[in-house]
């Protein structure tokens, strides 16, 4: 008996749809608009291309450097925080009375962190933190060396480590809460195309050996609500 033909939806987003080729170990899908109306196909190739890639081979990217992947995951990094003898764990769901000092909680009570407590700068990234605790598998904020990311800023080639990284059955995320009015600023325009440029060799290598693919999200911290969904805000910011 034959198995049922796996098909997409023209809203699909591309991220859930690599995900499905992953997990069936399929080529190509058609993507049927409504009933039985097939409107198109979508290929391994569309799926690279998206990602900055026309392959599987990992080559050199438009920075004029060679990518070299040496392995594919690493360990955490140790993690420590300061906070008062006296200041109890505060719960992640509530919202602090202070928010302007931000960095004085210790937030705890989270069941899908890699990290017992966290720290935040914002309220926003403490809202995002109730949208991964939903909807992740598991979630975490880097440490200083996690991922070897790097961008240039004048002359200088300068560390850079996203403030979210999560887990989804369809995709690994990158997450990068920012002010508005901090959109637009050079830098970090520079750190999101070295986040997307890594993203882009580490979903070409993933996607070949049967992993997921990465994406980079740069959020206004306006624009996070905390009964938002992870893949609406893929949807939106996604790079």
């Amino acid at each position: 008996m034959r198995s049922p033909i796996q098909s997409l939806h023209p809203m699909t987003p591309l991220d859930q749809a690599a995900g499905l080729f992953v997990r069936q170990g399929v080529k190509a899908l058609p993507v049927v608009a409504g009933g039985e109306l097939v409107s198109g196909i979508l290929n391994e190739t569309d799926i690279l291309k998206r990602f900055g890639a026309d392959s599987f081979l990992v080559r050199g990217d438009r920075r004029g450097y060679d990518v070299k992947i040496s392995k594919g995951f690493s360990e955490l990094k140790p993690s420590a925080y300061s906070t008062a003898v006296k200041e109890p764990t505060a719960n992640y769901r509530v919202a602090p009375a202070d928010k302007s000092n931000m960095s004085r909680y210790l937030f705890g009570g989270f069941e899908r962190c890699l990290y017992p407590v966290q720290k935040f700068e914002s309220d926003a990234e403490r809202k995002l933190t109730v949208i991964l605790e939903r909807e992740a598998a598991k979630w975490f904020r880097p440490a200083r060396g996690q991922f070897q990311i790097h961008y240039r800023d004048g002359a200088d080639h300068r560390e850079f480590q996203p403030d979210f990284v999560a887990e989804t059955d369809a995709a690994v995320y990158m997450l990068e809460p920012k002010m508005r009015k901090e959109m637009e600023d050079p830098s970090v325009i520079a750190k999101k195309e070295a986040a997307v440029g890594w993203c882009a060799n580490a979903s070409v290598h993933a996607l070949s050996h049967g992993g997921k693919p990465w994406r980079y999200l740069l959020i206004p911290h306006d624009a996070i609500a905390e009964n938002m969904t992870l893949s609406g805000l893929a949807c939106q910011y996604g790079g």
